[in-house]
């Protein structure tokens, strides 16, 4: 998203469908990791405390990336730079997620 949303090359509605598709990988990685913390024991889950706090911390950036998007997309002319910002924004939060939740599959010796 943050690369398509370059200068003149930038298209409001093609990024409005890429905001929904990452809406969409985000709902299907917050649902991951539930099913994963349900699986854990009591044990387990208080071992991994301090990464789930971690991992929560992120999941509230993503969410606020989103609607910065979401807002910026809402506009009447969105701004393709603003857009730009907050995708990239996103796309950090959700590769620095995507590296904890691994962290944490590894560390509990569950499937990647």
């Amino acid at each position: 998203m943050a690369r398509d949303a370059k200068g003149s090359q930038f298209n409001a509605d093609q990024a409005r469908q890429q905001r929904d598709q990452i809406r969409e990988r985000l709902q299907t990685m917050q649902q991951e990791h539930e099913q994963l913390m349900t699986g854990l024991s009591a044990e387990q889950r208080d071992a991994m405390r301090n990464r789930v706090r971690s991992m929560e911390q992120i999941q509230d950036r993503m969410n606020n990336h989103l609607q910065q998007i979401d807002a910026a997309l809402g506009r009447e002319n969105p701004d393709g730079k603003l857009v730009r910002q907050h995708a990239r924004e996103m796309e950090q939060s959700m590769k620095e997620w995507q590296k904890e939740y691994r962290k944490m599959q590894s560390e509990l010796g569950v499937g990647a």
